[in-house]
């Protein structure tokens, strides 16, 4: 009786440890800010780690690709000419898990369109965000122009994609025109991909090892 009820024990907390994941549910997948700087841009590439990866995801990073003109860092800033798209930011992810998104957001910045405090730019640059599923189509996700200098600016986006392990998915943000004249910084100092995993059999599977300890037991009282 003593080792039925022991293994009756060891069985509903094995049940128990194997239906809980150590992965969040629901929110954050994979976020970028720049506490994690990227290196000076070479070769007209610069790639930022993320700062944070769900078990759920994995993820290359947050990078800056130029076509002309001056590069920062994909953590810092973009030089931009008035030439549409010679900048575009990316950054994407790969699940692991099936998964179910639910929205992109990033706070961009305009830092750089003034001289001693006077705007010279007469309107920020404009963008676009575009979305690819397993490297297929761009598809647009939305707009947005840059605003005033020095003010941070939240953009999101709502998703309803659904991935499954295995699947990945990458957003592009393009610059769509440039400064009206000479040239300005662009900064992108955080991005998000938010979204959540179906919630696992944990009633059936915790179910199953309760009926069975109360076998166990019913068992244990009729010997």
């Amino acid at each position: 009786m003593k080792i039925n009820r022991a293994l009756a024990i060891v069985f509903l907390a094995s049940a128990i440890v194997t239906c809980f994941p150590t992965s969040a549910q629901a929110g954050t997948l994979a976020a970028f800010n720049n506490s994690n700087p990227g290196p000076a841009c070479v070769g007209g590439t610069s790639t930022a780690a993320a700062s944070f990866v769900d078990l759920a995801v994995t993820t290359t990073g947050w990078t800056l690709t130029r076509t002309s003109g001056g590069c920062g860092d994909a953590s810092n800033f973009t030089g931009l000419t008035s030439t549409p798209g010679n900048a575009t930011y990316t950054f994407g992810l790969t699940a692991t898990t099936s998964l179910n998104l639910t929205g992109f957001s990033f706070h961009e910045s305009n830092n750089d369109c003034e001289n001693n405090g006077i705007p010279f730019c007469s309107s920020g640059a404009a963008w676009k965000v575009d979305k690819s599923i397993n490297g297929g189509t761009p598809l647009l996700v939305g707009t947005f122009s840059s605003g005033a200098p020095y003010t941070d600016y939240l953009f999101t986006y709502t998703l309803t994609d659904a991935l499954s392990a295995g699947d990945s998915i990458t957003f592009s943000i393009l610059n769509t025109s440039g400064p009206v004249v000479s040239t300005a910084n662009y900064g992108f100092y955080t991005g998000e991909i938010d979204g959540n995993s179906p919630e696992p059999a944990t009633f059936v599977l915790l179910g199953s090892a309760l009926v069975l300890v109360t076998q166990i037991r019913k068992r244990i009282v009729r010997n």
